[in-house]
């Protein structure tokens, strides 16, 4: 087996990768409502691709198709910190959670954040990368 295989091959293998779901992004838009002015990090709005949305999450794809939230194309997360779901929707789209700045981004709290967001909205492999990061916050560099 060459090298470049193999390296993929452990790049699958890695709990802390996970893909994000491979869907055409379509046209339509729901936008989702983040945060809360009182809460911490206050609030924040996303345009995110409605069949991406779907694809991406069993959350999303109930309230789209059988609630008001599809019809309106509006969603709001008042639970969710705004950074928490920036973090989502860079892995939506890039398949990166890497390219956040700042320490709010390296801690244990943080990513014990986006895990519970990501097993509240039912993304698995956001869940399974949030878990990875957490448990790195732990072993000695």
């Amino acid at each position: 087996m060459s090298k470049a295989i193999t390296e993929k091959l452990k790049e699958f293998r890695n709990p802390v990768w996970a893909p994000p779901p491979a869907v055409k992004h379509g046209t339509e838009i729901v936008t989702v409502s983040v945060g809360s002015d009182k809460g911490p990090g206050g609030s924040e709005e996303f345009s995110v691709h409605r069949n991406l949305l779907m694809k991406s999450s069993t959350y999303f794809r109930a309230a789209i198709s059988h609630f008001r939230e599809g019809v309106e194309n509006r969603i709001e997360l008042m639970e969710v910190i705004p950074q928490a779901f920036q973090v989502f929707y860079s892995w939506l789209y890039t398949g990166n959670v890497d390219e956040q700045e700042g320490e709010e981004y390296e801690t244990d709290h943080f990513w014990l954040l986006v895990f519970q967001m990501a097993d509240h909205l039912m993304v698995a492999g956001l869940k399974v990368i949030a878990y990875g990061k957490f448990r790195a916050c732990f072993e000695p560099t």
